[in-house]
């Protein structure tokens, strides 16, 4: 009898325990909600580095233990240096190497789109500029093959000021990694999820804006058209390169502005049916590749 009333003692503690370090788990979290989960300085450049995560799916621990396979994809947004990234990983273990050699979906490849979805709006896509695949050994009690693909998209200051309305008041439901080849990936977003990702795309903003930097004061601009010259377009210092139409494309600029800003450079496309291809698969018009051509 005393011994069934001292476990019960100890099962309270252990309960009221538990539940206090879960509240202040939770009201530190959410105290440092805006937090990088990522933060430093650049080893070479020095400059800040400040890195926002969010997991977008898991399969877990018991689908690794039953079913000899998991994966986990996460979405992850920072600003390193002067530069503006959006990531997708991948990351898959499993131990049945015929079946990981299957999953060539799983590769990387420069020019692939990551392509975000929303449940109100229009979706946004982003080239991926940088790319990572690796595969290694791991596990304890069974030998796995871990494999990683990374998707890095490099965004201008412009296409990130354009970008913020809809990154930080639209909740994300799906992502679509399509690579050229057109075998592409796909995974629904929960809604705890895609408003856990809007908020961490808030707080990327929202450190930009307490470091004192202004996105929106590169956003392309027309210029105004000279009267004594108005026959010629204004020649721009620096041509255009196929990367940066792509990036006005993704950037959901009108065909118009992206014409313009083109005629008014001193811009020559290599059009060679690759870059064509790219081109097309990247979303440019017709419009635009016409004019690419003059």
């Amino acid at each position: 009898m005393k011994s069934s009333i001292f476990q019960n003692k100890l099962r309270g503690i252990v309960i009221v325990t538990c539940l206090l370090l879960c509240a202040l788990s939770s009201s530190t979290a959410f105290a440092d909600s805006c937090t990088p989960d990522v933060s430093g300085h650049d080893s070479i450049t020095k400059k800040p580095v400040q890195r926002w995560i969010q997991v977008l799916s898991s399969t877990g621990f018991l689908r690794e233990a039953l079913m000899g396979d998991s994966i986990a994809i996460t979405a992850r947004i920072h600003r390193d240096g002067d530069k503006n990234y959006i990531v997708i990983i991948i990351e898959k273990k499993d131990e049945n190497l015929a079946r990981v050699a299957f999953e060539s979906r799983y590769h990387a490849a420069k020019g692939d789109q990551i392509i975000l979805g929303f449940k109100n709006g229009d979706p946004l896509t982003f080239v991926a500029t940088e790319v990572s695949n690796k595969a290694e050994k791991s596990g304890f009690l069974t030998s796995m093959l871990q494999m990683s693909a990374v998707w890095a998209a490099e965004v201008s200051d412009a296409s990130m000021a354009t970008a913020r309305d809809t990154l930080t008041t639209k909740q994300v439901d799906a992502i679509r990694v399509s690579p050229a080849s057109g075998d592409h990936f796909e995974q629904a977003v929960s809604d705890e999820t895609g408003k856990a990702l809007m908020e961490k795309f808030g707080c990327f903003y929202q450190a930009l804006d307490k470091r004192g930097i202004d996105l929106s004061a590169a956003v392309t601009r027309v210029p105004p058209a000279v009267a004594s010259n108005a026959s010629k377009p204004a020649k721009a210092a620096t041509p255009l390169t196929i990367d940066q139409i792509i990036q006005m494309v993704a950037a959901k600029l009108a065909d118009d502005i992206i014409i313009t800003t083109i005629q008014n450079s001193n811009s020559k496309f290599d059009l060679t049916p690759e870059t064509l291809i790219k081109l097309k698969g990247a979303g440019v018009s017709d419009a635009v590749i016409r004019a690419m051509t003059r």
